[in-house]
């Protein structure tokens, strides 16, 4: 037989049963010309290498990972075996388990041709250095010279043994077939559902960087003997060293990859004598911390089956209340300032007014009672009010409380009536301090009345006349039984087309043009400037939300009932286009059969699911909670345009005096008022088209000592105009609301007024529209830089560094992990309250702090 035909018999004779020798035999392949021309010894050797190696070793069924006979029940991969072997820890247990064994063949009979070590056997160290080979190989030799008949005997008996490991081997390749040799599917079919692939991948990127002997991530007693007195003095972590491990592994802004770490391991190991627990162990505290303080990344699927990772809202805003660092910065409640000293959030009228009655603040406790919205009350002054709204003023808690129109029934029923949709300006509203508040619904005492001795039933309507059909209220509250028990113009979130080339570019009033040519027209620059015919101000009339979702849900129905070309027709009018639903029109367009199975599922089960998610998010209106963000409407907007325009035409008028001057006077600039570094001339003249949002607030800042020797008088009155307007715009603290907001919108009429007067190239950009806006932003929402877009913009690096030391697998999930350890290693550090569900008690990581 031919070395090709021998080579052929070999492939197709690959074990169904053994997926491990599927891949073993691979490397093996007896019958090839290499394997022939070795020696028989050598041959023996490579064929029976593959069962010693396995020694000691068993194979989990129908998968490809193994499990130690010695040391337990860990599984690990095959390339993970070798360096297991060499695990002091393995290589300790391994000893005692012989050396037990030993002391057990003591007392049988000993052939005599067979001498028992008198030390326990070893595994051969893959570490060993020569001189320990030389030393065994001068054994050998002198054992060799001194009985050379027994050496002849055991050769010849290791011969035979080599002989049977061969035939046994031969019989277990016997009857493979090259199907089951190359078919991956096959293979994967006889793994059960619960192993995982990644489990499998994540095992085998931790064998290519294994902690080094003595350094076993199982070897979790030998770390706390070694770094810990006291189990709990560290809790929850294990040591002081798992801790110091998780810092050195970073957070946020800060971190490290697996090569660097591994880096420092080695150096605090060799010069420092402090032993660092290894990359994998560390990930392994992290998951159990992430376990116990109930931070685990959730899964969910997108509408299009796209897996999505989270950390849950409530498990975050949990930690923070128990975290002695945060929570008392808290604030629950809104704080009336009638105007004054406005600074927070706190303070925005959104959350003081405008929020639906499932969402304002909805409790507050005095005299041992707890008293939530729309349930009755009593004071101690016996006047019976029903609380509509919480808030605060001067720090002290009051509520704004209606007195309801009282009706008995009989003699244990009593009915109160109040008007709905209260709101926080309505006239016939109390405030009442809370602690005022005397008995909650379920103590009401009805005076003197014959009455109140025997009442057990109370009915809260709403109603605006008593005898009317009305809604009946829930009594008692159900948040009673729950606390028992980056575009700058949000067109994605809003459903509202690209401004910049829309028809309709504002998603806070109705701005249209019929078309683009109408847009240069004087009645559309007139909605523009929000302005009459006569030139005095005219608002234009406010967009509103349930309009917009409706519309929305009417483009696609007009889809499935009439074309695409209406559909088309009435995005221009209504000026909405949700991205989701245009995915879907789309995909049946395209009669994409995924897509066309998914609209169908969906609008059986629940059609909303095909739109903009943001539609059914209760307390949110898409048209005024988008509040008109200064980063990119006012810095990125109206100030890069003007200083673009200035630099443009400074460098196309090639006049290398003034471009000499300008660039003088940014080097000479003193910016330490200003509490930033020294300019870089050369870099903000070179690159006036690259600037970033930081260099506009520069310029802004210098312009006046900087542009205006280099400007005509009119363009200083335009700057000059644009300096004060972003003095108020900037504004972190208004003393008065009020007047505040009479003075923004005249600076922002100047500033337009100026900017007609020197060109009427901007004059239908969406940018210079949304600053009409921004006083009603500011108004609902306090000062502009509260929800300015760098302060959330800032942690795209903290994003961006977690991606990057993702494994790029399952980005999402990775990244998820990552801002959960972030969580948990902040909530430790500030000595966080931690509650024990199963010893129910609390502990705090006073170590830690």
């Amino acid at each position: 037989m031919d070395a090709e035909s021998r080579k052929t018999d070999c492939l197709t004779t690959v074990s169904r049963t053994d997926p491990f020798l599927k891949h073993r035999w691979l490397t093996l392949q007896l019958p090839s010309p290499r394997l022939a021309r070795l020696s028989q010894k050598k041959r023996l050797r490579q064929t029976i290498g593959v069962f010693q190696m396995m020694e000691g070793f068993t194979r989990v069924p129908n998968t490809h990972l193994f499990t130690c006979d010695t040391c337990g029940l860990r599984r690990m991969s095959e390339k993970r075996i070798r360096i297991h072997r060499s695990l002091e820890s393995h290589q300790r247990k391994l000893t005692q388990a012989r050396s037990r064994n030993h002391r057990n063949r003591q007392t049988s009979t000993i052939h005599a041709t067979v001498t028992e070590p008198s030390t326990p056997i070893q595994e051969e160290d893959p570490r060993s250095d020569g001189m320990d080979n030389h030393n065994r190989d001068n054994e050998v030799m002198e054992d060799e010279m001194e009985n050379p008949v027994d050496v002849a005997n055991g050769n010849q008996e290791a011969q035979e043994v080599h002989a049977r490991e061969l035939r046994r081997a031969l019989d277990l390749i016997r009857g493979m077939t090259s199907e089951d040799f190359f078919d991956l599917t096959e293979e994967r079919a006889g793994v059960p559902e619960e192993y995982d692939r990644m489990d499998w991948l994540y095992d085998e990127m931790d064998a290519e960087c294994m902690d080094g002997p003595g350094e076993h991530p199982n070897d979790d007693d030998e770390d706390d003997e070694a770094n810990s007195t006291n189990d709990n003095e560290w809790y929850p972590f294990k040591n002081k060293m798992e801790l110091v491990g998780s810092l050195l592994i970073g957070y946020t802004r800060h971190i490290l990859s697996r090569d660097v770490f591994d880096e420092i391991r080695v150096i605090f190991r060799i010069l420092c004598q402090i032993k660092i627990p290894a990359w994998s162990t560390i990930r392994r505290a992290q998951e159990r911390i992430r376990k116990h303080l109930e931070m685990e990344v959730q899964f969910s699927n997108s509408v299009w089956g796209t897996p999505c990772a989270s950390v849950g809202i409530k498990k975050i805003l949990k930690n923070e209340l128990a975290n002695p660092l945060v929570a008392p910065h808290l604030e629950f409640y809104p704080q009336e300032s009638n105007g004054c000293g406005i600074f927070k959030l706190s303070q925005s009228q959104k959350w003081l007014k405008y929020l639906p009655k499932e969402f304002r603040p909805q409790m507050c406790t005095n005299n041992d009672h707890h008293f939530y919205i729309f349930e009755p009350m009593q004071t101690f002054e016996n006047l019976i009010a029903v609380p509509i709204f919480f808030y605060t003023i001067n720090l002290q808690l009051y509520s704004k409380c209606y007195v309801p129109q009282i009706t008995f029934l009989n003699q244990e029923a009593v009915r109160l009536f109040i008007p709905p949709d209260i709101s926080f300006n309505d006239p016939n509203l109390l405030s009442i301090p809370v602690n005022q508040f005397k008995n909650d619904h379920s103590h009401l005492s009805f005076g003197s009345s014959t009455h109140s001795s025997n009442i057990s039933t109370i009915q809260l309507f709403e109603t605006n006349i008593g005898d009317l059909p009305c809604t009946k209220v829930n009594l008692p509250n159900p948040w009673r039984i729950k606390a028992n028990a980056d575009s700058p113009m949000h067109a994605e979130i809003t459903a509202t087309p690209n401004p910049g080339t829309s028809l309709n570019p504002c998603r806070m009033c109705n701005l249209h043009a019929p078309s683009k040519l109408d847009k240069r027209s004087l009645s559309y620059l007139l909605q523009f400037l929000q302005l009459d015919s006569d030139g005095f101000h005219s608002p234009n009339v406010p967009r509103q939300w349930e309009k917009t979702i409706e519309n929305t849900y009417n483009l696609f129905n007009t889809y499935l009932t009439v074309n695409i070309t209406e559909v088309k027709r009435l995005r221009l009018i209504y000026g909405v286009t949700d991205s989701i639903n245009n995915k879907f029109i789309d995909g049946i367009r395209s009669k994409s059969p995924v897509v066309t199975k998914k609209a169908g599922e969906l609008i059986k089960t629940d059609p909303t699911d095909m739109f903009n998610p943001f539609f059914k998010f209760q307390g949110f209106n898409g048209c005024t909670d988008t509040p008109v963000e200064i980063l990119h409407v006012f810095l990125l907007g109206v100030v890069k345009y003007l200083i673009r325009d200035f630099m443009q035409r400074l460098k196309k008028g090639k006049n290398k005096k003034k471009l000499a001057e300008l660039t003088g006077r940014l080097q000479s600039f003193n910016t330490s008022s200003l509490n930033i570094p020294l300019l870089k001339p050369f870099y903000l003249i070179n690159h006036s088209k690259s600037l970033v949002g930081k260099d506009f607030k520069i310029f802004l800042q210098a312009v006046p000592f900087i542009f205006f020797p280099l400007m005509d008088q009119e363009e200083r009155s335009l700057w000059l105009a644009l300096c004060r307007l972003s003095s108020y715009i900037f504004q972190t603290h208004i003393s008065h609301m009020e007047s505040y907001l009479y003075e923004l919108k005249q600076h922002i009429q100047i500033f337009m007024s100026h900017l007609i007067k020197f060109t009427a190239q901007w004059i239908n950009k969406p940018k210079f529209h949304m600053l009409f806006h921004l006083p009603e932003s500011i108004e609902r929402f306090g000062v502009a830089p509260l929800f300015a877009t760098e302060k959330f913009e800032s942690f795209n690096g903290v994003l961006r560094n977690a991606s990057t030391h993702s494994n790029k697998q399952a980005p999402g999930r990775d990244i998820a992990n990552s801002f959960s350890n972030y969580q948990c290693l902040r909530f430790l550090l500030s000595g966080g309250i931690m509650y024990n569900k199963i010893t129910k008690t609390i502990s705090q990581s006073v170590n830690i702090e």
